[in-house]
């Protein structure tokens, strides 16, 4: 007489014998309802989070250095930017010589 299994009837749904053991469809679906009906419940907590990183302070200290690169040398930015260069230049000789 064959030996019978004694694995109950209910676990077909989530999972099955051949070669190997892999789970059904109707377990990947219920994983993935799962997890969609996860995100759509805490969609309040983490959607804050991602915006908020992706969100500027508004810092207005004042810094220590500008980046501008020079492709361009008659754009107003460079002249603006060699003019502020100048002027931080001027203020630290008067800075240096007052001391």
């Amino acid at each position: 007489m064959p030996s019978h299994h004694a694995t109950p009837r209910w676990t077909r749904h989530f999972v099955y014998r051949a070669e190997r053991t892999r789970t059904t469809w109707k377990f990947r679906f219920g994983l993935l309802v799962l997890l969609g009906g996860a995100l759509w419940t805490t969609r309040g907590w983490w959607t804050v989070a991602l915006a908020s990183s992706l969100v500027c302070d508004a810092n207005r200290a004042p810094s220590d250095a500008i980046l501008v690169e020079n492709f361009n040398v008659e754009y107003l930015v460079f002249e603006r930017a060699a003019e502020l260069r100048d002027r931080i230049r001027a203020l630290e000789a008067e800075r240096l010589a007052g001391t």
